[in-house]
């Protein structure tokens, strides 16, 4: 499975690494969906794609994968933060920002886990859609 997944500190961190799928998206949305029905509270997440070789996902899987967090019922509103410090992965994570029109999950995008992890920690307001980030 090339992504290894924990929760610390209230946060869900995806690391994906190797070769990544749209079949391996799915298993991460199946992962944090069953996360999200037996938590008291909807946790915010960090995925990062830092250590992402290559990746085999079309437009057609990406909205399937944003299609489904825009159908997830959460307890309470969630900031994603996704870290891609390459281009073709930045573009596909722009690619879910767009597409994910859930008004529970606000996605912000990084290119330093650093970053992500200290705006995840900053508590920001919780507002969908949020634009993506400046350091782009």
């Amino acid at each position: 499975m090339p992504f290894d997944l924990k929760i610390t500190d209230g946060i869900i961190y995806v690391h994906c690494h190797g070769y990544l799928t749209i079949e391996d998206l799915q298993k991460m949305v199946n992962v944090a969906g069953q996360i999200e029905a037996t938590s008291p509270v909807t946790p915010d997440r960090l995925i990062d794609l830092t250590h992402v070789s290559e990746i085999d996902i079309t437009f057609a899987g990406m909205s399937d994968i944003a299609a489904v967090r825009r159908r997830a019922h959460l307890k309470n509103p969630v900031n994603s933060a996704i870290v891609a410090p390459k281009a073709a992965l930045y573009g596909f994570a722009r690619m879910f920002q767009t597409l994910n029109d859930n008004p529970s999950i606000t996605v912000q995008l990084f290119r330093d886990l650093d970053s992500g992890l200290a705006w995840l920690k900053a508590g920001q307001p919780k507002t969908a859609h949020a634009p993506a980030n400046a350091q782009a």
